[in-house]
């Protein structure tokens, strides 16, 4: 993110700045990360094996692996 990143007033400040990896499950997941993507924090999101991609990548989430969440997240979400 970067330093100009104007932030909603609802965001709370141990969350501005960083990523947020959502450990995604369904609708619960998919939610979470829209509500703090619409916030200005960036998301990424890592699936269990074998779901499906779809809905989050037409969501324009990046998909990564768990390792890859691991090194780049900040914060993470399990659903």
């Amino acid at each position: 993110m970067s330093e100009g990143k104007e932030y909603n007033k609802e965001v709370p400040t141990y969350l501005r700045g960083k990523v947020v990896a959502i450990f995604g499950y369904e609708d619960l997941g998919l939610e979470q990360a829209h509500q703090l993507r619409q916030k200005g924090i960036e998301v990424i999101v890592t699936l269990r094996e074998g779901s499906s991609l779809g809905r989050w990548a037409q969501e324009g989430f990046s998909i990564v692996s768990l390792w890859e969440a691991a090194d780049q997240a900040d914060v993470f979400q399990v659903w």
